[in-house]
């Protein structure tokens, strides 16, 4: 069971970062509040912005508009009427305020790349004492 706990934390990881491109994706597709988010995203430089358009573009060529944006409003129904009321500071206000669910997510995928690199790092290896010729 050692030696694959990188590749069980490597696909916690995959799957976190698929939900996290789904959810920001839908947010950045969603009619009402996609065009601020999406307008957020090209201004700012953070891990939000980095999900939206690279979730919106996954989203848009999977064909998963539809999907997307409701699990986005699902997951954001709190949140979206603060996008609206300030859409200069869409994504602010976004990940401020977002859910517990999408939080886990935003903070568990890069936590759980760390740990695949250090599981990896740290796996198991069989010893060579003697080399044979070939």
């Amino acid at each position: 069971m050692k030696r694959r706990l990188h590749l069980i934390a490597a696909v916690l990881f995959l799957l976190l970062l698929a939900d996290q491109w789904l959810v920001w994706g839908g947010l950045g597709r969603a009619p009402a509040v996609g065009p601020a988010v999406l307008a957020a995203a090209d201004r700012e430089v953070s891990l939000a912005s980095v999900h939206v358009l690279i979730g919106e573009w996954l989203v848009r060529s999977a064909g998963l508009d539809e999907t997307a944006i409701d699990v986005a409003q699902a997951r954001f129904a709190q949140v979206l009427p603060g996008v609206l009321a300030n859409p200069a500071a869409a994504l602010d206000v976004a990940t401020a305020r977002m859910p517990g669910s999408v939080r886990f997510g935003y903070i568990g995928a890069p936590v759980m790349l760390v740990l695949t690199a250090l599981l990896w790092w740290r796996r198991p290896r069989s010893v060579h004492l003697v080399r044979t010729r070939r």
